[in-house]
């Protein structure tokens, strides 16, 4: 799990951004098990940037896209609210997306 900011009591919380959350979340939800520790496609998706647009179709409905990889395991529904999956879009796009995935 990735360190979490400690706020002293009475100070202002800072909000974290979409894609620090989304990054929290790619630890949280499970994500690093096959997209990076078993490599299930042969890129390590956190050095990659995807077009938000495509992320959150996927991440919403797997089986509405056509497969792009022929590893064998189909990517699961995770049931992900939209504010989670818009900061998951958010963090795997990056700050530079070319927007081509």
């Amino acid at each position: 799990m990735l360190p979490i900011t400690v706020t002293a009591a009475g100070a202002p919380v800072v909000a974290m951004t979409d894609s620090e959350r989304g990054e929290h979340l790619f630890a949280a939800k499970g994500c690093m098990t096959c997209h990076v520790e078993m490599k299930v496609i042969p890129v390590d998706v956190r050095t990659n940037r995807y077009d938000e647009k495509f992320v959150k179709q996927l991440l919403a409905d797997p089986k509405s896209m056509p497969k792009r990889h022929a590893a064998g395991v189909e990517m699961p529904n995770l049931g992900l609210k939209a504010t989670e999956i818009a900061a998951l879009a958010a963090y795997l796009a990056g700050p530079n997306s070319t927007g081509t995935r």
